[in-house]
């Protein structure tokens, strides 16, 4: 063999040998757990960051199927897996998949607050296998009270529309019914966290005759959220979303 011929086989395989590695390896596995409507944009956002599903990525969905208990028994299903990392979606979800790994990063989204909740330690140093985003902000549920007392100043009777299995939602429950004293205004608490609960309740409010709904911003509720708007246009009345 010629030394050129030689030198261009090696070449060849110097080259070709991290590609093909490459190539061989296994995609990143993403695990998402929670009820959420918004599971595409995040495949569009990762594909946007380079990471095509079947090539470098690979996902695995797991949900509470309407049944709240089912989040552990899920989050543990990921876990052994394993998954690379976990994105868990409410509050609910985190706290099931931080429960079920203390070694596999978690990254939250959508939790309301996450220190209350147990879920981080503080917002500057989350502490333990979690991170994320958070809409944290004690005044912005009695905010939104008061901005509905403004559009309506009729308003006496109100409905908290909220999901009992959230620890966010439940902080923004006490929130909103402090902030209701305040102002002057009973409060009637609509639990909703299956959606039979959903069912049973939102025809109860009605015997309630509240004169506006609040309705959280929680994960299984947004998936509901057409149900909710259908119930409130059959019956007139007016509701706020925060």
């Amino acid at each position: 063999m010629r030394r050129r011929e030689f030198i261009t086989l090696l070449s060849g395989v110097a080259v070709g040998w991290p590609l093909a590695a490459r190539a061989e390896r296994p995609p990143f596995l993403v695990g998402m757990i929670g009820p959420s409507p918004y599971w595409h944009y995040f495949h569009d956002a990762m594909r946007d960051l380079g990471y095509s599903e079947g090539q470098n990525v690979k996902y695995e969905l797991r949900t509470d199927k309407g049944e709240p208990a089912k989040l552990a028994e899920a989050a543990r299903e990921l876990a052994s897996i394993p998954v690379d990392v976990v994105v868990a979606s409410g509050s609910p979800a985190t706290q099931a998949a931080q429960v079920a790994t203390q070694t596999i990063p978690i990254v939250m989204v959508a939790v309301g607050d996450p220190i209350r909740a147990g879920v981080v330690v503080s917002l500057a140093h989350p502490g333990r296998n979690v991170t994320g985003t958070s809409f944290l902000g004690p005044d912005v549920a009695p905010k939104g009270l008061q901005l509905l007392k403004q559009v309506i100043p009729s308003v006496a009777r109100i409905a908290l529309l909220f999901n009992p299995n959230n620890a966010s939602n439940r902080i923004t429950r006490d929130e909103i019914e402090t902030a209701t004293r305040d102002l002057g205004v009973s409060l009637v608490q609509v639990e909703a966290g299956t959606v039979p609960d959903l069912d049973t309740n939102l025809r109860g409010i009605l015997s309630q005759r509240p004169d506006a709904l609040m309705v959280t911003g929680d994960a299984f509720l947004q998936l509901q959220i057409r149900k909710i708007i259908n119930f409130l246009e059959s019956n007139r009345i007016p509701a706020i979303f925060f």
